[in-house]
């Protein structure tokens, strides 16, 4: 019995030697298979622009992301016209997934095909690239171009770049850097870096590049639909600067600084700018439309830009815009340039009127429209003034303190301002203040709309606040809507040593005519109490000046 478990026992020894030998020779075998070298495929998914939250590192979670960035500026033509900027992201819809190096993204345009890109891969901090390959982007989408070969185990730094063209510059192994240049057809920049390690154990080794835009994207709205002076029929010299028309991108260290404060183009070297700017083409001139929009242009620069160009509506006379340091342009974003042509008025008994756009007294470089979301609508109520004075009684900066403010009385004066360009008009040369025919007719009796205008509320609750600026009464002309002009309900000082009264509930306006004022008030249980009543001359109130013409 002994013998036989004896025998036994050195059978199961002698099996279980076997079998190990067994693994080993499996693992050496597969050891040598992951120390060769690998074909690594490229799989190209697209292009992208940085996250419009206007941070490089932020990220977008399910829970929602950080408020877009909207700048916006405004510029008079004169006080019944305006121009507005607003230079905003180019769509509101993140992804949801983080973008190249966990950075959020926003999808850009499909390449088209012939568009080439290259691709470097170096092995561990060698700056001399190991492998490299050019690829074509086909009429599918789908790409042609060689396999990286690149050593199983090794980490490589991988660099992707495209002029989004069918240009790549000629370079070697040792090339550290890439040109940017001026030429029409090479003004946009892509790149991505990413590290990769080849397993020669896999079946397929794949590489997935989404090339990141390093120069910025603009398309250019003009926007002549609340200006009421037709159709746009030319622009001519229409351009955007600055633009840097040299730089050179770095590849292997994959450094993201700029000159100056420049700290996310990825160009360095900067120095050249090209006096003429980017030039916008507006395709379809041809046909006379309220709105032109540009093709879009890739333009190199970290600062604010400019946008000039001589602009002519109803087959007028050219007239020229320009609009200096009035947006930001940040590298790799994509942005909407929207100019807007507006004019300020009413229909005063059957005629329309040009009026100022601003309260008298406010900031007028502020956007008059307080639907506007980035409107600072504080600075839209302007200074309060007694009847007949010459110049404000109170500023706006003293009204809207918390401070009781004294003045002196204006006495009960008669004249002043009960003719055009009286010697105490306080309105701009070629305004003057409006008479209380002229006021009234802006709406009827009560409140409610007339034959001549419409209205509507912005803003709630109405109710008295000293920060309480948001309430305003819009009133658009019924026979051309592009004469529209939005009145704050800005409250009134009863007289000197008090505080404000009724902000955002009220708004009294003077008219020319002695003591006589014009009030708007909001909705409240469905009824408006607005009208024009009499007033004391001590009361300083607000002021909109109304054309002479």
């Amino acid at each position: 019995m002994m013998k036989n478990i004896q025998k036994t026992t050195i059978l199961a020894v002698a099996s279980s030697f076997l079998l190990m030998n067994s693994c080993r020779s499996n693992d050496t075998e597969n050891t040598l298979i992951a120390s060769g070298t690998s074909a690594v495929n490229i799989q190209f998914s697209g292009t992208d622009f940085a996250d419009e939250t206007g941070s490089a590192q932020a990220s977008v979670g399910k829970s929602g992301i950080v408020a877009n960035t909207i700048q916006s500026r405004s510029v008079l033509v004169d006080p019944s016209h305006v121009l507005t900027v607003q230079y905003a992201p180019a769509t509101n819809a993140l992804k949801t997934s983080a973008g190249i190096n966990g950075m959020a993204a926003v999808d850009g345009n499909a390449m088209t095909p012939g568009t080439k890109f290259r691709i470097l891969a170096y092995n561990g901090n060698n700056t001399t690239a190991e492998s490299q390959s050019d690829y074509t982007v086909g009429a599918s989408g789908a790409i042609t171009g060689a396999p990286l070969m690149l050593t199983n185990g090794a980490t490589y730094t991988i660099v992707a770049y495209s002029y989004g063209s069918s240009y790549l510059p000629p370079i070697t192994n040792n090339t550290q850097s890439v040109p940017y240049d001026n030429t029409p057809g090479n003004r946009d920049l892509m790149y991505q870096k990413l590290t990769f390690q080849p397993n020669g154990n896999n079946g397929v080794n794949t590489i997935t590049i989404k090339l990141r835009h390093v120069t910025t994207q603009i398309t250019t709205i003009i926007d002549a639909a609340s200006y009421g002076g037709g159709n746009i029929t030319n622009i001519q010299n229409a351009k955007i600067t600055p633009h840097y028309t040299n730089g050179n991108l770095a590849l292997a260290s994959g450094t993201i600084t700029g000159p100056g404060t420049n700290t996310t183009n990825a160009l360095t070297g900067l120095s050249t700018i090209d006096p003429n700017g980017v030039p916008l083409v507006f395709p379809n001139l041809s046909t006379p439309n309220l709105v032109q929009t540009a093709n879009p242009i890739m333009i190199n620069a970290n600062q604010r830009g400019t946008f000039s160009a001589d602009i002519a509506l109803n087959n007028g006379p050219l007239k020229n815009v320009g609009l200096p340091d009035s947006f930001l342009i940040k590298p790799g974003y994509r942005r909407n340039l929207t100019i807007k042509l507006a004019r300020c008025g009413a229909n005063i008994l059957g005629k329309d009127r040009n009026f100022m756009c601003h309260n008298l007294g406010a900031d007028y470089t502020v956007n008059p429209d307080p639907t506007d979301p980035t409107t600072d609508k504080a600075k839209l109520h302007g200074a309060k003034y007694q009847w007949g004075a010459p110049t404000e009684t109170v500023s706006m900066e003293q009204d809207q303190s918390a401070a009781i403010v004294t003045y002196s009385s204006n006495g009960n004066v008669t004249s002043g301002w009960d003719k055009p360009g009286g010697l105490n008009n306080p309105c701009p040369e070629g305004y003057r203040m409006p008479t209380s025919q002229e006021l009234g007719s802006l709406f009827g009796y009560n409140g409610v709309d007339n034959q001549y205008n419409t209205s509507t509320f912005t803003g709630t609750p109405w109710v008295p606040g000293i920060n309480n600026y948001g309430n305003f009464r819009t009133i658009t002309s019924k026979s051309n809507p592009a004469y529209s002009i939005s009145l704050p309900a800005a409250g009134y000082r009863q007289g000197s040593g008090t505080s404000i009264q009724n902000r955002g509930f009220l708004g009294w306006y003077w008219t020319a005519t002695n003591s006589t004022y014009l009030q708007i008030q909001g909705t409240k249980d469905g009824l408006t109490l607005n009208g024009v009543y009499p007033g004391g001359s001590g009361v300083a109130m607000s002021v909109r000046c109304i054309s002479d013409q």
